[in-house]
């Protein structure tokens, strides 16, 4: 009898942790959409966001994310949630912090793949789950859902 051949084992999961930062400014909040053919979520909406590199904190990489996406150095943040997902074979620890700009501070540069958004229209944009988890907990903050994670009508 003929014999299937076998399996290559698997490779083992990799740990990966994130920084996403929450920059908001007069009651929005940044999202930026991945362009098509990104490593991670392409063509999706997201948080800012940032492979922790070597031994860099988790913090730091969240600052370095929202700097870059304003063009300016940002006030430390502050944590708003850490989350455990997996893609494919990558376990991922991703640490949100968030970042409150002054009322007439630049947001950045204005260009395509980038908008402000009031923490209830988040939940309208094409979002990776663990993203949409973090816009699902910024409307909670606001009011815009309840408990249960239903809109609010208002």
């Amino acid at each position: 009898a003929e014999r299937y051949p076998e399996r290559a084992p698997a490779p083992p999961p990799r740990r990966v942790v994130m920084a996403a930062c929450v920059v908001s400014r007069a009651g929005r909040v940044l999202v930026v959409r991945a362009p098509e053919g990104a490593r991670w979520w392409a063509g999706l909406w997201h948080f800012p966001f940032a492979e922790v590199e070597g031994t860099e904190a988790p913090a730091a990489a969240a600052a370095r994310t929202a700097a870059a996406e304003l063009g300016r150095r940002v006030p430390e943040g502050l944590p708003v949630m850490q989350l455990r997902h997996t893609v494919t074979r990558h376990q991922i620890t991703l640490h949100v912090l968030g970042y409150r700009l002054v009322p007439g501070a630049s947001g950045g540069a204005r260009r395509c793949g980038r908008v402000w958004r009031r923490p209830a229209e988040l939940m309208k944009l094409a979002m990776p789950a663990p993203h949409r988890q973090v816009a699902l907990e910024l409307a909670r903050r606001a009011g815009a859902v309840a408990p249960s994670g239903a809109a609010r009508r208002r």
